[in-house]
């Protein structure tokens, strides 16, 4: 698996994104292995760059295990745990696979008390 992350400044400037993580290699088996994580470059508030990584970070374990799927004849529609869903028509916060990765965010932050 190959994880590589970008420190971009002006991000949220630009594209009104804290990071983003994206799948690199069309996947195999319907698992991901080539993952860009970027981020923000904010050195005032280098927890928020920490809590956007660890929250990114889950997305790549839910694209290397499957459990989280693009589909490729649709860009607006995500596949999680083999349920399609059309992320445009949805909120943000209401995405299964955003859910997990807020709830795996918190928890990897609580760990190292951050």
């Amino acid at each position: 698996m190959k994880v590589v992350v970008r420190i971009i400044n002006g991000l949220l400037e630009e594209e009104g994104i804290h990071g983003d993580c994206l799948a690199d290699d069309f996947d195999v088996n319907q698992r991901h292995y080539e993952f860009t994580i970027r981020l923000d470059y904010d050195p005032k508030d280098m927890h928020l760059m920490i809590s956007t990584l660890a929250h990114e970070l889950s997305h790549v374990k839910q694209y290397a295990i499957g459990q989280l799927r693009y589909d490729y004849s649709n860009s607006d529609v995500s596949i999680w745990e083999g349920k399609k869903f059309n992320s445009e028509s949805m909120p943000y916060d209401k995405l299964p696979w955003e859910i997990d990765a807020v709830r795996s965010e918190k928890a990897l932050m609580s760990i190292y008390n951050y």
